[in-house]
């Protein structure tokens, strides 16, 4: 049930997302998704979006709802890959304290 959940929750969250927006599996249960060209706040308002789309769709057969919790980030002068996903698991981290269905933006 658990993989049905999760290319469910991948194929909406594509379904979501503009053509040059990339999402990929980053560990068992986490995504990571970037959007070129969408800077702090929008990028924040796409997560909550797409909690709102998770939980509102039928997911699977055996649970009527799904949720989800989004880490956002924003790129800044000398960022790199680590200190990125570092802010992004650090937004995560909130977004999952808060409860269920919500999106945490850390600059």
């Amino acid at each position: 049930m658990g993989d049905n959940i999760l290319q469910n929750v991948s194929k909406t969250v594509k379904d979501h997302l503009r053509s040059s927006d990339v999402v990929g599996r980053f560990s068992e249960d986490e995504f990571a998704i970037m959007l070129p060209f969408t800077a702090g706040e929008s990028g924040l308002q796409a997560a909550k979006n797409l909690c709102g789309v998770i939980a509102e769709s039928f997911i699977c057969e055996e649970l009527a709802h799904v949720s989800i919790c989004v880490g956002v980030c924003s790129y800044k002068e000398g960022d790199n890959i680590f200190s990125l996903i570092k802010r992004a698991d650090v937004a995560l981290l909130e977004a999952k304290k808060r409860g269920k269905n919500k999106a945490v933006f850390k600059h």
